[in-house]
Order: C-alpha cells, then sequence, then structure tokens
C-alpha cells in the first residue's frame, strides 16, 4: 500500500492520476486514448504504474495494462478526498513545457 507521501514522491499531476484512476475504472475505454491522454499514459508507464503490451509478433500494441503498484496507487487514491495533497504542481508556466524546452527541443530533428 502507497501512503500519502509515495504518491507525492511519484510527482504526478492531477492530469495525470486522473488518468490512472481512469484507466483503474471497469467502465474504461481503451479507444479513449489518445492526444493529452497519451502522454499522461506514457507518463504512467515511466513511473512503472502502467505496462505497455506487445503484440504477438512482438511489435508494441496500443494497450496497456495496470501493473501491481499501479492498482495499488489507484486504490489508494480512491480513499483520499484532498487529490491537491500529493498531485504534483508544474510551475513552468501555462504553457506547461519544461524549463529547457528552448534550450533541447525535441519536437525539431537534431540532424538534418
Amino acid at each position: 500500500m502507497f501512503s500519502v507521501s509515495d504518491l507525492r514522491n511519484l510527482r504526478l499531476t492531477l492530469d495525470e492520476w486522473s488518468t490512472l484512476h481512469s484507466m483503474a475504472s471497469r467502465d474504461f475505454d481503451p479507444s479513449l486514448i489518445g492526444g493529452p491522454m497519451r502522454t499522461d499514459i506514457d507518463t504512467l508507464v515511466l513511473a512503472g504504474l502502467l505496462d505497455r503490451e506487445r503484440s504477438i509478433d512482438g511489435r508494441w500494441a496500443a494497450r496497456w495494462s495496470m501493473t501491481d503498484n499501479g492498482r495499488a496507487a489507484a486504490t489508494m487514491i480512491d480513499m483520499l478526498f484532498d487529490w491537491q495533497e500529493f498531485a504534483y504542481v508544474c510551475d513552468w508556466g501555462d504553457d506547461r513545457t519544461e524549463p529547457f524546452a528552448d534550450v533541447i527541443n525535441l519536437q525539431e530533428p537534431i540532424l538534418t
């Protein structure tokens, strides 16, 4: 089981926690994954709360599953009323980009 401190140490935003909560729901529709939610899912994979599945031929499939830690975290956040208590608040400004985005732009190819 996670403590509030453990949840806070994951440094996940409210959107990322909400995505995890949605994926833990029995009513979750995988076709909704896309756009901003996809970024949240990638972050949850990096945090070890979700796993991306592979197809039979070994390629990455557009399917994700909850890890044991993901299920435990989702259960824990269901028991907490105030998500503001453990959610990470990004102080990078309104554009939600990292402070180094001007130095390293991963959207543009480095080699041409």
